[in-house]
């Protein structure tokens, strides 16, 4: 399936959800199949079992959770909209928006909704979504917008545009105080792997030291909510 079905005003929008919690899944599966306007066509907890499913569900919108077990979503995402380039993503998640709303823009996405808001919310974000336009809080639309005027991202501003999805999800917990074995848990890890990711962070960044990385971090995380302190951070 190259093209996405078309949506169609007297008929509900399919929506195809992909999140690794069973019960969340479950819950938001209810949630959505019981509103009017949406049918819930298909759902997947992992990568694998979302690529080989969506061609058949024909869904209009995908609402993805970019913490998955194995594969990061957004590499799951970028995966998907190769595959089927007209389907519409929703990226729907407990990680903080600002961390992930412009990366997961620039990896096709077409919205970005936190678990933690109110369900309207993201009824309203799969309602914009599948009518082809972007959803975002007003937050982070009104920082995206300063950026562009500075001619700059967040990301690029920081070097943070240099990291990998997962590199990028272990500065986040490096500056949220975790430390690797915390880390390791939340992203089904190793110790191990959180020290080579570690390891890789600081020579793209070029950090001499495990200070200067948790520096960094806490930096990053503390000025994510004022852009205009962007360029501090280095």
């Amino acid at each position: 399936m190259n093209r996405s079905p078309a949506v169609n005003a007297t008929t509900p929008i399919r929506v195809f959800l992909v999140d690794d919690h069973p019960v969340l899944l479950e819950g938001l599966r209810a949630f959505i199949d019981g509103q009017n306007d949406f049918h819930v066509c298909g759902t997947a907890l992992d990568a694998t079992s979302a690529m080989a499913q969506i061609e058949d569900a024909e869904p209009h919108v995908c609402v993805l959770d970019i913490s998955l077990n194995g594969i990061h979503g957004l590499d799951l995402l970028r995966m998907i909209k190769a595959e089927y380039a007209d389907l519409k993503i929703l990226c729907y998640s407990l990680h903080e928006e600002l961390f992930y709303a412009e990366r997961s823009l620039r990896s096709g996405a077409m919205g970005y909704v936190m678990k933690n808001e109110d369900p309207e919310v993201l009824l309203s974000a799969l309602m914009k979504v599948a009518d082809d336009e972007i959803h975002v809080s007003e937050r982070i639309g009104r920082q995206m917008l300063h950026q562009i005027a500075q001619g700059n991202s967040r990301e690029s501003a920081s070097g943070v545009d240099l990291l990998s999805n997962r590199e990028l999800q272990v500065i986040q917990y490096i500056g949220e105080s975790c430390n690797n074995r915390i880390i390791a848990e939340r992203m089904h890890v190793s110790v191990k792997t959180i020290e080579a990711h570690r390891s890789r962070i600081k020579d793209k960044l070029k950090l001499n030291t495990s200070y200067d990385l948790i520096r960094f971090a806490v930096r990053w995380v503390e000025h994510d909510s004022n852009p205009t302190k962007l360029q501090a951070i280095n």
